[in-house]
């Protein structure tokens, strides 16, 4: 699996319990998205609901990585989650994702205090942010997931299958566990999660 890419990240969630998706009948084209593409499709159904919307210039830029806050307005988009309020990060305020991001804040799925006073939205996102945000949305919209998070408090970081257990901190387990066991991330073909690549 190469670094998370913008449409690789769309692929996952249009197939996850996130939120149920429908194909519609409108669609928008993107310069450099060709009809042929493998995941046209599933671009093309989450642009008509959305949640994408590409960039001002028409293009999708499907192999760029992602960064926090592009993440951050997917997943708040699938969720169906809106408002505003505070936010607790000073480079935020006059951000384009600031609303996106609040709203991950108020839900629960960003968490300040991993954070501190930035959250840096333009940087990449890693893949255990991801996975902590996706576990912690999968937790929100289900219950059965909030108490199969809960219950994966009692593993270590080696009962998960990958070479580079050791890396993970304790408190993360939980998460990982949860964003792997539900499909919603894999490992990369050496058998390591990669958790702090981008």
């Amino acid at each position: 699996m190469k670094n998370m890419s913008l449409l690789l990240m769309v692929v996952l969630l249009a197939a996850s319990t996130l939120a149920p998706v429908s194909f519609a009948a409108e669609q928008r084209d993107f310069t450099d998205l060709p009809k042929t593409h493998w995941a046209y499709s599933a671009i093309m159904n989450m642009t008509s609901q959305g949640i994408l919307s590409g960039y001002p210039d028409g293009t999708f830029r499907p192999n760029r990585t992602i960064s926090r806050a592009e993440f951050t307005a997917v997943v708040v988009r699938i969720m169906g989650l809106s408002g505003g309020g505070a936010v607790p990060f000073a480079d935020v305020e006059s951000h384009w994702g600031r609303s996106g991001i609040a709203a991950a804040v108020g839900a629960g799925l960003i968490v300040p205090a991993e954070y501190g006073k930035t959250f840096e939205p333009n940087q990449p996102i890693t893949r255990l942010e991801m996975a902590k945000m996706l576990a912690r949305g999968l937790a929100a919209k289900e219950k059965a997931y909030a108490e199969y998070l809960e219950s994966f408090h009692d593993l270590y970081n080696g009962d998960l299958p990958f070479v580079d257990y050791r890396d993970f901190e304790q408190n993360d387990v939980p998460y990982l566990a949860m964003a792997f066991g539900s499909g919603l991330m894999d490992g990369y073909p050496d058998v390591s999660f990669g958790q702090d690549r981008d």
